[in-house]
């Protein structure tokens, strides 16, 4: 049970679930294929004369690269698995953080624009960024995957809201203009 499963107000329900897109693998894979290539490199150019210190160095900073690449790589999967986005009926939630959470909990009745951007590459594999804002705020979620089913889900649920729990203009007019207006 995430957070958001754990913090549902009565009547709230999830409509969709997202994460962060593999992209954020990206530079730690990288980083980690360069220390492969150091390695190999100094493996088979830098031959060890005597058991000689200065010789290993090559090697040992391939090691260090490798060791540092792989500590990203787990930094970026805890990131990955500890974040929760989510569309509910009524907000946006957002949560991020294994020992200290940042959480951010948006009422889609309060949400004012939606932005959403992505480059070439987020365009091909599905990724990119979506801003959500308010009178006050403005909340920028990075590499989110398939952002514009998030969107999608966001606006859905604020027409929702918004055919759910018509505006007083709506109310107070006449039953013939409303016919109209659904027309």
């Amino acid at each position: 049970m995430g957070y958001t499963d754990k913090y549902l107000l009565e009547g709230e329900h999830v409509t969709y679930r997202t994460h962060l897109h593999w992209i954020i693998y990206i530079y730690p894979i990288l980083l980690f294929i360069v220390s492969i290539v150091i390695c190999g490199l100094a493996v088979k150019y830098c031959t060890p004369k005597k058991d000689s210190l200065i010789s290993k160095i090559p090697l040992y900073v391939g090691y260090a690269v490798m060791a540092a690449s792989a500590i990203w790589m787990c930094i970026k999967w805890i990131s990955q698995q500890t974040s929760e986005f989510a569309v509910t009926n009524r907000r946006i939630i957002i949560k991020s953080g294994v020992f200290q959470h940042e959480v951010t909990e948006l009422r889609l009745n309060k949400s004012e624009s939606l932005h959403f951007t992505n480059n070439v590459l987020g365009n091909l594999l599905n990724y990119g960024n979506i801003t959500v804002s308010t009178g006050d705020q403005n909340c920028t979620y990075k590499n989110i995957s398939d952002p514009e089913k998030f969107r999608y889900e966001i606006n859905k649920q604020i027409d929702n809201q918004n055919n759910v729990n018509p505006t007083v203009e709506q109310q107070n007019a006449p039953q013939g203009e409303n016919k109209a207006e659904q027309q």
